[in-house]
């Protein structure tokens, strides 16, 4: 009895030991298939699309660099301010994607009106040789404070800023500007720079931005 149960004990272990290996050895085979079908798969493209495997190294790069601007033409726009005496209302922000003027109401707008005052359009006249000679696309996005308005022929904060920003694009298209480079956006008072707790705050907020972006 004793030799017997040594044997059948032994035996069980033989199996179980041998069902491992064969467990093993299938899994190897189907990942050495996965293996094979990625690099069919990669080669067939390669040759169908001639630098497959560049585009792709690109693509996974996510290059990020920020683009180049034209010294020259940041150059233009601070003489742009400067000899329009509007460096109290314009600033200049240089941002990774897009150069920016930040224009504040006073110089552009009535309040609760959408159309350029007579000096505002001088101002902005005088950025449209920049334009035409840049490469860069133009987005007019107009602001406002948080302050409901009262009467008038818009509804909102949100439809004011819209036209506002209209107003400044169809002064562009106007003067020879090719319209497929313009976009007007009105953000209304959802886009704040600043706290619309006092009316110093608020003058901030109520902007024309002129984006020029690659």
């Amino acid at each position: 009895m004793s030799s017997f149960h040594q044997e059948l004990h032994g035996g069980e272990s033989e199996s179980i030991s041998l069902q491992e290996v064969y467990t093993v050895f299938s899994d190897l085979l189907i990942f050495l298939f996965i293996i094979f079908v990625l690099l069919f798969a990669v080669q067939l493209n390669d040759k169908h699309s001639p630098g497959f495997m560049e585009k792709f190294s690109k693509e996974m790069s996510h290059d990020t660099r920020p683009p180049a601007f034209d010294a020259n033409f940041v150059t233009a726009l601070q003489a742009y301010i400067s000899q329009n005496h509007l460096s109290q209302d314009v600033e200049l922000v240089i941002k990774p994607d897009r150069i920016k003027l930040r224009l504040s109401q006073p110089v552009l707008f009535l309040s609760g009106d959408d159309q350029l005052a007579p000096e505002a359009k001088r101002a902005i006249f005088g950025l449209v040789p920049l334009i035409k000679k840049g490469r860069y696309k133009v987005i007019v996005e107009g602001h406002t404070d948080n302050q409901p308005l009262h009467g008038g022929k818009f509804a909102s904060n949100w439809e004011l800023s819209f036209h506002r920003s209209f107003s400044v694009v169809k002064l562009f298209a106007d003067s020879g500007i090719d319209p497929r480079r313009l976009s007007a956006l009105g953000h209304g008072e959802f886009q704040p720079i600043a706290p619309n707790n006092n009316e110093s705050n608020r003058k901030k907020n109520r902007r024309i931005e002129i984006s020029f972006v690659p």
